[in-house]
């Protein structure tokens, strides 16, 4: 029988068997269900929780941490201005080929009562035509989690791509909606395969020279 939860307890379990033990984080309301997971497990099983007083602060934090222990550090923000605050942390960052797992919330998608939607003004005011745009040109990749059951791969995807050479950071946004649908815990991390690398033959059917 599998073991149901929330997309926010997913993501920070997925990061820690990803080997993400670090979690630099300004809690806010537009993620809040990674927040209950800290509640809920009492930190067991998902990465520490580190926190800060402002986003560039946070992400320099991160940076620091993956230079002095060679792991790779994930960040978490606000929507809009947060991350517009943790750009700069972002480009030096990319300058040093530091890989963050980059995260913020993004302004629900909904209104009404589904779980996660839109309820107060300022979620309107934050609403952006494209939130990703502030950092797409720091990271490798950047995501938009849309279905809940995705949650999990989706970090280890990333991951995959931040550590493979050269390394960086990659960044995926939250809409409420998904991170409060409720989906199966993660298991051990999807082993992502490099096309690249995948042979085009097998040694068999390879030419011999004359």
């Amino acid at each position: 029988m599998s073991v149901k939860a929330s997309a926010g307890e997913a993501i920070p379990r997925s990061l820690k068997s990803n080997r993400v033990n670090t979690l630099f984080i300004i809690p806010g309301s537009d993620f809040a269900p990674i927040i209950e997971t800290y509640a809920k497990t009492g930190g067991a099983d998902i990465p520490e929780a580190i926190t800060a007083v402002h986003e560039n602060v946070l992400v320099t934090m991160a940076h620091g941490y993956v230079l002095a222990t060679g792991k790779m550090a994930a960040a978490a923000v606000h929507v809009n201005v947060g991350l517009a605050n943790a750009a700069m942390g972002l480009l030096n960052a990319h300058s040093d080929d530091v890989p963050i797992f980059m995260i913020s919330g993004r302004n629900p998608l909904t209104e009404g009562s589904r779980m996660g939607s839109r309820h107060t003004p300022i979620q309107y005011g934050k609403e952006m035509f494209d939130l990703t745009g502030i950092v797409r040109e720091a990271v490798k990749w950047d995501h938009v989690l849309r279905y809940a059951e995705n949650a999990a791969d989706l970090v280890s995807r990333g991951y995959s791509v931040a550590m493979t050479e050269p390394k960086g950071a990659v960044y995926m946004s939250l809409p409420r909606e998904p991170l409060c649908k409720q989906t199966e815990v993660p298991g051990p991390p999807a082993r992502w395969r490099r096309p690249w690398l995948i042979p085009t033959c097998r040694p068999s059917q390879k030419q011999q020279p004359n």
